[in-house]
C-alpha cells in the first residue's frame, strides 16, 4: 500500500478510531493501530507473533484489529454496491461483452470458503465439503474484477446456492427490485434476450440467473456456450484469488471465533 493511500485511509478512519478507542491506552496512536491492523491482514501473522514487531501485547492487538476492521467497514462499505439504474447495469453488461465475449451479463456470482479454526461446541455446523471449517464469502464481481456485492457470515456447511438465498441481494432479485434492464438484442442477433448473472452448477437456473449446461447433455453448441459462460464467470474466481494473494490472513485458518472472522473478512 502506497503512503498516499495509507494516509488517505488513516484520515478517513481517524474520527471512528477516536470514537471507538476511548477505553484503549492513549499511548498507542491511531497511526500505530491502523498499521498493526493492516500488517495482520496482509501477513496473516498471529497476534503472538505481531507483538515482537509492534511492541504491543497480543491481547491489545486482538482488540485493535477487530475495532479497526469495524471502522474500515463503516467507512468503506459504500464503495461496494450494485448498479442502481438500468443504464448503469448496461455499462456493466457492455464491459462483459467487450472483455469476455458474453453479452447481457450483469455480474459473476460465486462463494469462497474462508478457513477458520473449529469453534468450540459447534459440532459439524461449520464443517464443509472440503473437509475444513469455514464461513462463506458470497460475492458478485463485474468484468473488471471489482466486487459489487459482498455477503459474509454463513456457516460453511451450507452450499453456495443455499447461502445466496439468505442474502439481501436475493431478496431484491426475487422481488424484481434490482432495476435490471429489459431484454435486448445480442450482437449479430435479431431476437431479444434477458440480462443475466452467471454462476456455476451450484445455483438454480432462473430467467436472470444463468448456469452452464449439464455435462451429461452436451452438444457441440452447448459446449461452446459453456466455454463462453465459463470465461465470464471466472472473473469472480480470479477476484477471490487476487484478494487471497494480497491478504495473507486468507492463506491460513483464522484462529478466532466466527463473529470476529466475519468482521475481518
Amino acid at each position: 500500500m502506497s503512503d498516499v493511500i495509507y494516509n488517505q485511509l488513516l484520515n478517513m478512519l481517524r474520527p471512528f478510531i477516536t470514537k471507538m478507542d476511548t477505553n484503549m491506552r492513549d499511548s498507542i496512536s491511531a497511526n500505530e493501530r491502523l498499521a498493526v491492523t493492516l500488517r495482520y491482514l496482509v501477513t496473516g501473522r498471529s497476534f503472538e507473533d505481531l507483538k515482537f514487531s509492534s511492541i504491543i501485547s497480543p491481547t491489545t492487538i486482538s482488540m485493535i484489529v477487530i475495532e479497526k476492521c469495524e471502522a474500515i467497514v463503516t467507512v468503506l462499505k459504500d464503495l461496494i454496491q450494485l448498479p442502481q439504474t438500468p443504464e448503469a447495469w448496461k455499462i456493466v453488461a457492455s464491459d462483459f461483452n467487450d472483455k469476455w465475449n458474453f453479452g447481457n451479463c450483469l455480474g459473476a456470482i460465486d462463494g469462497k470458503h474462508v478457513d477458520i479454526k473449529k469453534p468450540p461446541n459447534s459440532g459439524s455446523m461449520y464443517y464443509n465439503y472440503k473437509g475444513i471449517f469455514s464461513i462463506v464469502l458470497m460475492a458478485i464481481v463485474n468484468a473488471n474484477y471489482q466486487f459489487t456485492m459482498v455477503d459474509v457470515g454463513a456457516n460453511g456447511r451450507i452450499s453456495d446456492g443455499g447461502v445466496l438465498y439468505y442474502t439481501k441481494f436475493w431478496e431484491k432479485f426475487e422481488n424484481n427490485t434490482l432495476n435490471i434492464p429489459l431484454p435486448s438484442c445480442l450482437p449479430n442477433t435479431s431476437g431479444t434476450y434477458p440480462y443475466v448473472f452467471v454462476s456455476d452448477e451450484a445455483f438454480s437456473l432462473k430467467s436472470n440467473l444463468m448456469k452452464p449446461f449439464s455435462q451429461h447433455e452436451l452438444t457441440n453448441h452447448r459446449r461452446i456456450f459453456n466455454y463462453r459462460l465459463s470465461r465470464a464467470r471466472r472473473v469472480v474466481e480470479n477476484a477471490f484469488g487476487i484478494i487471497a494473494s494480497k491478504y495473507g490472513v486468507f492463506q491460513r485458518p483464522i484462529n478466532l471465533c466466527p463473529e470476529k472472522a466475519v468482521k475481518i473478512t
